[in-house]
């Protein structure tokens, strides 16, 4: 199970308005929000069910797209995927 790190919701929410262009910025914003309630309705509730089995990988979900990627990319290597 990924976790990525916490942010402010809100700030992910612009930065998903600036990842996908102004023209869908409102779109991504009103997306962005239910995922979040969703997020921390339903799955942070069980982050510390895995974190204490030695089984959660935390990723930096603010870093550049790119290192995000290498992150995920490094954690499944390193669990044998």
């Amino acid at each position: 199970m990924f976790e990525f790190a916490a942010v402010l919701s809100e700030h992910s929410v612009q930065r998903l308005g600036l990842r996908h262009g102004a023209r869908k910025a409102v779109e991504d914003e009103a997306g962005g929000a239910i995922r979040f309630a969703a997020y921390r309705n339903q799955t942070a509730p069980i982050l510390p069910y895995y974190r204490a089995r030695g089984i959660l990988r935390s990723v930096d979900g603010m870093a550049p797209i790119d290192e995000v990627t290498r992150q995920i990319e490094a954690v499944l290597r390193s669990a044998g995927r």
